[in-house]
């Protein structure tokens, strides 16, 4: 958990790992979810939910997710979505940034290079955004 302050406006940033374990994954999202993470007091304002998931965008805990946050992939005008895993040869999307707030998407990327491919067998997602 990370408060970012940057012109007189703060970004909330809980970054994440899921489980590979289905089960484990649910409730991991309900923690986040909840009163002890995003659904805190002080959580107001934009935030950014980042990591690897673990998780397609057809899954329940995906559409959990996106009930009251917004995939970033998503935004209007991005084009297609881009894949994660694996490293070698992304043909899935299992890391993902979620944001909820005041945040206009300009750019998303995935890092794909010799070093991104044996850093970790996940590939780096890069988001350009603005707060409004």
């Amino acid at each position: 958990w990370a408060r970012i302050d940057c012109d007189g406006m703060s970004l909330h940033v809980i970054n994440t790992h899921l489980s590979l374990v289905a089960r484990e994954r649910r409730s991991q999202t309900d923690c986040l979810l909840g009163p002890e993470w995003m659904g805190r007091a002080d959580c107001v304002g934009p935030v950014a939910l980042v990591g690897g998931f673990n998780l397609v965008p057809r899954s329940r805990v995906y559409h959990r997710l996106t009930k009251d946050l917004k995939d970033v992939q998503r935004a209007p005008g991005l084009g297609r979505t881009k894949p994660t895993f694996p490293s070698g040869f992304p043909v899935l999307r299992l890391d993902h940034v979620f944001t909820r707030g005041e945040i206009v998407v300009r750019r998303v990327d995935v890092i794909r290079n010799k070093i991104t491919r044996v850093a970790s067998d996940h590939l780096p997602l890069v988001v350009d955004f603005d707060m409004v």
